[in-house]
């Protein structure tokens, strides 16, 4: 009888890495519902961390594990499912909030002890699967694939799971597969008395930890609801009630019914005055993942509509006769009951969130509440992108709304989490130009409440520079902008020129709603200094200046007067250099809306923390980074403190693993990172792309790994040929991946998936090469080497994991795939090899 026992373990090895990669996308859908969404980079980092500390212990114990890997591979299998419950229902006690970073970086501790807790279960894991690789180092090449074809079906698993069963509950079918590994994990053989059995010991402590942990889930694991989420504020409410609550990948959906619910967005208080009586339409609210509220309107009470008129959407109305209409997002129904309201001929909606279509348009509830609103002959709801909807269709729309479609700049707002926002992108404005008719308008409102200005002067930016880019000659005739200070601010471009009497008829409808004019051509000077208004805004950051001392004697309307002007001058560069915020172009290479501290300035402000908390999310990346930092240097130098010698037996070849496996955790996770955030814009949803390329490329990568073990090459030359196809694929992403995206926008999302695991396919596939036969490489050399490159590589993948987050904000995608090839290619030179050693395989693989 041949023996089983590495099948059995390698099938616990497949089903262990399922559950560790599922977990982590558990804990990302945890982060969002509980604190804010986005925080993908931590959990993966996290993750990252614990494979770190692994390869640190496993040095210690070297002698240990190959003595006995069977009491190592049977305690760590069995103590996996608990950790994860363990660490879980702990953090849900932390109280940890990211708002509160910029007012007291104590809150940095907290984040430390979310990687010591989200930490544990992936260090155990780690440690299992550690001693398969240095017990097994002799199958390295399986032993991979199984672990990264394991892992990639956990991220597919996880997400059928998210479609049946809630958030909180979703540990139970991951604690029973756990239980399932760690039972293939103990099978025992000895082939010479054709004898399997199972070690009696692991499998009744696996049974009183599984009942243990089940309890626990279903008495301690709700997800605790940051109490500074909008959804806390609403459930204490006298009259809120749930009148929908669903779940899916795409997140959990709570709609709210209160008399609390009022939207009039924009509209100044001249409209309580000059109507009849105060408005009383219904409004229910939606949240997403606690997110919110998210106004869904219900039906329209005719003898209050007249309130629309006052609502600073209705402005291009003014000037358009029944227009036919294209309204990016949903919005909850306001846009389209105005658009009604004003007598559009036709409303087309593009909305990518299949199941925030189904809904409003398709639950009986919603259907009941709205009056069937999406089910008007004028309204057509389209699933899909607005600009793929723009670029793929050859009629053109009188006008095309993108309206309030996020909180940033809101004075609701309490923060923003950094993530990418391919709304307002130049290329996504050039799409809506030239889907617009000859005289259409592109109407774009957003919230106007932060100060200094930020989001706003950011926008204006884009849109000028887009123009520009577009051929317009004089762009003065293209534009009209007016605000409500602290509420909302309206941009209308017009593609052709703006007549005189449209302009009589506009500034008509800002004046007599209290608006606040901002620019069109022909206006009045402004009574105001430009640079004593950049001076203020960045004194107060650079010299200390008080807040009271700081408040500026005018509105931001002036500001933004002079920002058009100074961009229509050819005056751009000089604007964005002295103001004391990042408000340049956005751009699909770096699309951060909600981005606005430049790097050379961080240091100013922190004096002024407390005035910048909307930026937590970018002082957040920066904070981890320097925590990542500290924990990978305690993973690579806490080894050498008592085992240099050991170590350092073969200097050149110690300094060539530490730089070999540095680069390849950097250069793996810049990739992975990269392709999650370019895929985010494609699938329209962060959760599909994260669940996609995490699995494409484990499975993928995978393969490669067992693919190279069937060359009859010599790992160094394996590994050179691996890189050089990870170069021409970077070259590939770089120059043709945009374009062939922007191309397939408007794609079915079925044939989205299999176009985005095309597109990730042969990079994951090369990519899955160089590890595992360092591994090897250095297994046969310098064996004692071994765990200590596989923890090094953990470490600075988790910094790879945060820096490519860094970088692609600060420098843009591009930069981070220019740093990918060329840490790739210093790990081709730096591969740990002998030359003695070359030729031994090189034989070995020729015979």
């Amino acid at each position: 009888m041949t023996d089983k026992a590495p099948f059995f373990k390698m099938i616990s090895l497949a089903i262990f890495s399922a559950v560790s990669i599922a977990y982590e996308i558990f804990v990302m859908r945890a982060f969002s519902i509980g604190n804010w969404s986005n925080f993908g980079f931590l959990v993966i980092s996290t993750a990252l961390l614990g494979f770190g500390l692994a390869g640190t212990l496993l040095c210690y114990f070297s002698k240990s594990l190959k003595a006995n890997p069977g009491r190592w591979i049977g305690v760590t299998g069995s103590l996996f499912g608990p950790s994860m419950v363990m660490g879980f229902v702990i953090v849900q006690q932390i109280p940890f909030n990211p708002i509160f970073l910029t007012s007291g970086l104590h809150q940095l501790l907290w984040i430390g002890l979310y990687y010591l807790l989200y930490g544990i279960p992936f260090f155990i894991i780690a440690l299992f699967i550690g001693v398969m690789f240095v017990s097994m180092s002799s199958r390295i090449n399986r032993l991979y694939f199984w672990n990264m074809a394991g892992s990639g079906l956990g991220g597919l698993l996880i997400l059928v799971f998210m479609y049946f069963i809630p958030p909180q509950f979703l540990m139970i079918p991951l604690l029973l597969l756990s239980v399932l590994a760690a039972i293939f994990g103990i099978v025992e053989t000895r082939p010479e008395a054709g004898v399997v059995s199972i070690n009696k010991k692991y499998l009744v402590a696996n049974i009183i930890l599984l009942v243990a942990s089940l309890a626990a889930v279903v008495f301690l694991g709700e997800i605790k609801v940051s109490e500074f989420k909008s959804i806390s504020y609403v459930r204490n409410y006298p009259d809120e009630q749930v009148i929908h609550h669903s779940y899916s990948p795409q997140g959990e959906l709570h709609v709210f019914s209160s008399s609390r619910f009022h939207s009039a967005p924009g509209s100044s208080d001249i409209a309580i005055y000059e109507l009849n009586e105060i408005p009383k339409q219904d409004f229910a609210g939606l949240f997403t993942d606690g997110d919110g509220p998210f106004l869904i309107m219900g039906e329209l009470i005719q003898s209050q509509a007249a309130y629309m008129d006052y609502l600073p959407m209705a402005a291009p109305y003014m000037i358009l006769q029944n227009p036919d209409v294209l309204l990016a997002n949903l919005n909850g129904g306001i846009s389209a009951q105005l658009a009604l309201y004003k007598n559009a001929r036709q409303v087309t909606i593009a909305e990518p969130n299949y199941e925030l279509v189904n809904l409003l348009k398709d639950t009986p509830t919603i259907m009941e509440y709205n009056d069937n609103l999406f089910h008007n002959d004028k309204i057509s709801i389209q699933i899909t992108n607005p600009r793929a909807w723009c670029a793929s269709h050859t009629e053109n729309h009188d006008l095309i709304e993108i309206s309030l479609i996020d909180s940033i700049g809101s004075v609701m707002a309490t923060g923003q989490s950094v993530h990418e926002n391919f709304t307002y992108t130049r290329e996504s404005i050039s799409a809506y130009m030239n889907a617009l008719s000859d005289d259409g308008i592109l109407s774009i409102t957003v919230w106007n409440g932060l100060i200094p200005p930020r989001n706003v002067p950011k926008i204006l930016t884009t849109v000028i520079t887009t123009l520009c880019e577009l051929g317009f000659t004089d762009i003065s005739k293209h534009l009209f902008a007016f605000d409500l200070h602290r509420s909302t601010a309206t941009i209308l471009v017009k593609k052709s020129p703006f007549l005189t009497d449209e302009l009589d008829k506009l500034v008509k409808f800002v004046t007599s709603r209290a608006f606040d004019l901002v620019y069109y051509d022909g206006m009045p000077p402004v009574q105001a200094d430009p640079k004593n208004i950049m001076a203020v805004y960045r004194n107060f950051y650079t010299n200390e200046v008080s807040s009271a001392e700081s408040t500026p004697e005018f509105k931001s309307c002036d500001f933004y007067h002079f920002l058009i002007k100074d961009m229509l001058s050819g005056r751009e560069a000089a604007l964005y250099q002295e103001f004391v915020f990042d408000i340049t172009p956005m751009t699909d290479d770096r699309p951060y809306y909600s981005v606005y501290l430049k790097p050379a300035m961080f240091g100013h402000y922190i004096d002024q923390m407390r005035d910048i908390m909307e930026e937590w999310g970018f002082v957040l990346i920066i904070g981890v980074l320097i925590q990542s930092i500290l924990f990978g240097a305690l993973i690579i130098f806490i080894p050498m403190a008592n085992r240099f010698k050991a170590l350092f037996e073969h200097k050149r070849t110690a300094l060539r693993v530490i730089i070999y496996f540095s680069c390849l955790g950097i250069g793996y996770m810049f990739m992975e990172i990269f392709l999650i955030q370019k895929l985010t814009f494609f699938l329209s949803d962060p959760t599909y792309s994260t669940s996609i390329v995490l699995t494409s490329m484990l499975v993928l990568s995978g393969i490669g790994s067992i693919t190279s073990g069937k060359f009859k090459l010599a790992s160094k030359s394996v590994v050179r040929l691996a890189v050089a196809g990870i170069v021409i694929c970077t070259l590939f992403y770089l120059f043709g991946l945009s374009p062939l995206l922007n191309a397939l926008l408007d794609s079915h999302f079925a044939l989205k998936l299999v176009i985005s695991i095309l597109v990730i396919a042969p990079a994951a596939f090369f990519l899955g090469m160089p590890f595992p036969n360092g591994l090897r490489s250095v297994g046969v050399d310098t064996p004692q080497l071994l765990p200590w490159a596989w923890g090094m590589n953990g470490a600075f993948s988790v910094t790879g994991t945060v820096l490519s987050r860094l970088l692609s904000i600060t420098l843009g995608f591009s930069s981070v795939l220019a740093i990918t090839a060329a840490v790739y290619l210093m790990a081709a030179i730096f591969f740990p090899w002998k030359p003695a050693l070359h030729h031994k395989q090189t034989a070995e693989n020729e015979g």
